[in-house]
């Protein structure tokens, strides 16, 4: 892709007229509430409790609620150390640009918002390549992440909340719907899913599968023995002296029989009384 190409593709996903986002102190309360992500580690509750949250939290304002971008943890941190307030930049509802701020920042740690985002931006007419050029993120990952749309909505929900791990849930989304029934269930009652219950559900499919795979095709069809008794025969022949006729004629008798045997014909060619005869 040329430089022009790769500057045509930003304007696209971020437009000049777009108004400059707000730097200001927002209520916590007014946040949607957080559903993606990993709970912020004691220590790091520790630090906002003394020093606040250093980094200002990226939003999206949709009237009077915000959306967080990129900033989940330190939003959480500041709730549990009981903050009132934080410190954020504000872009407006329809700023594509904070989907691509979403693509850019929680890249593995939260797929799912991912996943969210790049649809978003498919729904607005961006093809797979446009949002890899335009955002960095590889195009192999993309696809991985648009993999988990096949995924069952408890598991989906689930991998959003942390509860499932990523490579869980790539494997799960492979998996027939009807299986994929069945796990969420587990997952449901036991509040977990581990990469060993979804191992044994693949196992289970492939073995299905080769159940119904007709035995015909597991047979390897062999040559019949008499055809390798001949060809033993032909090697063997080249060995006999010439003048040796008799033998030779015993050699052609058990030939011609087992030829027949298989309906064929087979004829033994004696080099040796071949360049006797020239």
């Amino acid at each position: 892709m040329s430089e022009q190409e790769g500057r045509d593709l930003q304007g696209w996903l971020i437009p000049e007229d777009v108004p400059e986002p707000e730097d200001i102190l927002i209520d916590l309360k007014d946040i949607k509430k957080i559903e993606v992500g990993p709970m912020p580690t004691k220590a790091f509750i520790d630090s906002v409790k003394r020093f606040g949250v250093v980094h200002p939290i990226v939003v999206q304002r949709d009237r009077t609620k915000y959306t967080i971008i990129d900033g989940r943890r330190r939003a959480r941190a500041a709730i549990i150390a009981e903050h009132v307030s934080i410190s954020a930049r504000v872009y407006p509802k329809k700023y594509r640009p904070t989907m691509v701020i979403a693509l850019n920042n929680l890249q593995s740690a939260n797929p799912v918002a991912e996943l969210e985002a790049i649809e978003a931006l498919i729904e607005e007419g961006a093809s797979e390549k446009q949002i890899s050029e335009a955002t960095g993120l590889p195009l192999s990952t993309i696809r991985k992440r648009l993999k988990l749309q096949r995924l069952n909505p408890d598991l989906r929900k689930g991998l959003k909340k942390g509860e499932i791990a990523v490579s869980v849930a790539e494997k799960a989304s492979d998996l027939p719907e009807v299986v994929q029934d069945g796990l969420a269930n587990i997952f449901v009652e036991e509040e977990q899913l581990t990469g060993e219950t979804v191992r044994e559900a693949r196992s289970v499919v492939a073995s299905e599968a080769i159940s119904t795979i007709p035995m015909e095709a597991f047979e390897v069809e062999e040559e019949p023995w008499q055809k390798q008794v001949i060809e033993r025969v032909q090697e063997t022949v080249k060995l006999v002296p010439i003048g040796e006729g008799e033998v030779k004629e015993m050699f052609l008798k058990i030939v011609l029989k087992l030829s027949e045997d298989i309906g064929g014909l087979v004829v033994i060619d004696d080099p040796q009384e071949s360049e006797s005869d020239g």
